[in-house]
């Protein structure tokens, strides 16, 4: 896992972690948000029929927003803090 690496760095320089906290907490409930999109998935890509397509078309929109909006924050702050360049 990537956060390790990332807290040393921080700690090195007493940063405040709320951030990697708050950022653990996420990616938790976005583990669980990502079960349910691949349970609907793998129900469509069985033959189900979709009863509301809009709700699926949300909880896809709300995923990948947050999936998103890590991946920026890590490009942005992680991957320079432990040496990789995007």
């Amino acid at each position: 896992m990537i956060f390790p690496a990332y807290e040393a760095g921080l700690n090195s320089r007493d940063a405040n972690l709320d951030s990697t906290r708050r950022l653990r907490a996420e990616h938790v409930e976005d583990e669980c948000f990502a079960g349910e999109v691949t349970e609907i998935l793998l129900a469509i890509g069985h033959g189900k029929t979709i009863d509301n397509a809009e709700a699926v078309g949300f909880m896809l929109r709300g995923f990948f927003e947050s999936v998103r909006r890590h991946i920026a924050f890590e490009r942005e702050h992680v991957l320079p803090m432990i040496g990789i360049v995007d």
